[in-house]
């Protein structure tokens, strides 16, 4: 009897012991539920930020064609224009309608604002076309000018970019999120193991049948959370071609739910990449597009204000030697008036019709002193040429608008105050380098980046082709450009080629 207690205290203690242990195993396993629900969720919120993204993203695209659209309406007066504007518009109403369906409330306030501006900015565009479908072309080119159709554009403009960026930020937080929940998933899986492994070696002592539903256990939880872990480590690095076990998949358990929900973030995060990638290539391809379209015009008003700036010039000149009284600061301000709008002429044509060259060496110090003889430089900016001089390998013509260009940059900095512009010449290896110098303010750091780019410009009289021009140039040559600033100093670098003797 006393080992009958014995064995059953034995089996009681066992028993007990298999209960708590177990007990344990199941609160464990249930303290991850809430954990998967925030996976869940945060798949969710990720889904709804994209989606928003693609939404506005695709409302800019249309309304930049609805832009183009009506200006190429006012150059061909083509009704086929015309009916394609009606549907890109019927389109871009549609987007709207799914756009405030997917918002939440405080979304879909700003999405129901943002619609009645474009339905302002719809109605000014449908004036448009009624004026030049009656001939009034002058008043339709008056109507797209205006200050307020203008902001109400560019508002338009800047507050997608700007919501754009936001849910971009939210989608990032959010799949961070993500992957702190899938450290959390991990944390639970050492403590299962962990847990697992002292239930196994417990009971190893008692039955055989609970080392195999020990092991069965960690089995069953630990294998496909491993196999999740490596599938997040797979997506941190970008890596998207690959499959969830489908043992996973078909488990009827939260694990499975997890590996199904893990699959479809995985394919609904591929495919939203994908179109992102399409967008911006399609915003690349737009952006090529208008600047195609705006150096044809450009090139076609050059040509078009260079023959009657000629005649300028030239009855100017005859007026100068027939009326010497003439007050001298008048004529300084008239030739200077002369010579900018000249440059800012031939900056465009420089920028679009780029010349064949004719490499050979030439006189770096030659070269300067050729393009100061044709520069009209106010008497308070003094112009240090250096002391010694190189040969470079370039175009002369083409080098000459090189230079011409960087001086006229540096006498329009210090128009107002005067000042000192000084250019170096340095030897280095088989290289030349100038640097062009002025003491005026120096470029802003913010607009270091952008000073090369096509029509940029921080002055009211520039046409952002100058500097865009410089960089085809010497690129032309083999060579490269380069500017700091605090002072502003560009930096250009030639290759020399040295010319070669024969021996007879």
């Amino acid at each position: 009897m006393k080992l009958q207690l014995k064995i059953l205290a034995g089996y009681i203690s066992i028993i007990i012991f298999f209960i708590i242990v177990n007990t344990l195993l199941i609160i464990n396993i249930d303290s991850a539920n809430p954990v998967l629900e925030n996976l869940d969720k945060g798949i969710i919120n990720l889904d709804y930020s994209l989606n928003l993204k693609e939404l506005t993203s695709e409302i800019l695209y249309l309304r930049i064609v609805l832009e183009e659209l009506t200006l190429d309406y006012m150059l061909t007066h083509d009704d086929i224009i015309k009916q394609s504007y009606d549907r890109t518009e019927i389109k871009l109403h549609l987007v709207f309608d799914e756009a405030i369906k997917k918002s939440d409330p405080e979304d879909r306030i700003i999405f129901e604002n943002l619609f009645e501006t474009i339905n302002q900015i719809e109605t000014t565009e449908k004036i448009f076309f009624d004026l030049v479908k009656e001939g009034k072309d002058a008043q339709a080119l008056t109507l797209l000018n205006d200050k307020e159709y203008h902001e109400l554009t560019e508002s338009i403009n800047d507050f997608i970019f700007i919501f754009s960026n936001r849910k971009q930020i939210q989608s990032e937080d959010v799949f961070s999120s993500l992957v702190d929940i899938t450290n959390h998933i991990k944390e639970n899986k050492n403590n299962l193991n962990n847990l697992a492994n002292f239930t196994i070696y417990s009971i190893v002592l008692v039955v055989a049948l609970s080392i195999i539903t020990g092991f069965f256990l960690s089995r069953s939880i630990s294998k496909p959370i491993i196999k999740l872990k490596l599938a997040t480590d797979l997506i941190r690095q970008g890596q998207f071609d690959f499959q969830i076990d489908s043992t996973i998949k078909k488990s009827n358990d939260e694990i499975g739910e997890l590996g199904k929900s893990f699959a479809d973030m995985t394919k609904s995060i591929q495919e939203k990449i994908e179109l992102e990638r399409k967008l911006a290539a399609s915003e690349e391809k737009i952006k090529n597009e208008r600047l195609t379209a705006i150096g044809n015009l450009s090139l076609r008003l050059a040509h078009d204000l260079r023959n009657p700036l000629a005649v300028i010039s030239n009855d100017f000149s005859l007026m100068k030697r027939k009326h010497p009284e003439l007050d001298k600061d008048s004529v300084g301000r008239i030739e200077r008036g002369i010579d900018r709008i000249d440059h800012q002429v031939q900056s465009v044509l420089d920028f679009i019709k780029l010349k064949p060259s004719r490499m050979e060496n030439h006189s770096a110090l030659e070269l300067l002193e050729s393009v100061l003889d044709t520069m009209s430089i106010q008497k308070d900016i003094k112009v240090n040429l250096p002391d010694n001089n190189s040969q470079i390998f370039c175009d002369k013509e083409q080098c000459e608008i090189l230079f011409y260009n960087l001086i006229f940059n540096a006498v329009q900095e210090l128009e107002k105050k005067g000042g000192i512009i000084s250019i170096r010449i340095k030897e280095q290896d088989n290289s030349t380098i100038m640097e062009f110098e002025d003491s005026g303010l120096g470029i802003p750091k913010a607009n270091l980046d952008k000073v090369f780019e096509p029509l940029f410009t921080t002055k009211q009289r520039g046409t952002g082709l100058g500097l865009v021009s410089c960089k085809n140039i010497i690129e032309q040559f083999g060579g490269k450009i380069s500017v700091k600033t605090n002072p502003t100093i560009f930096t250009l670098v030639f290759q020399r080629k040295m010319k070669t003797v024969k021996n007879y």
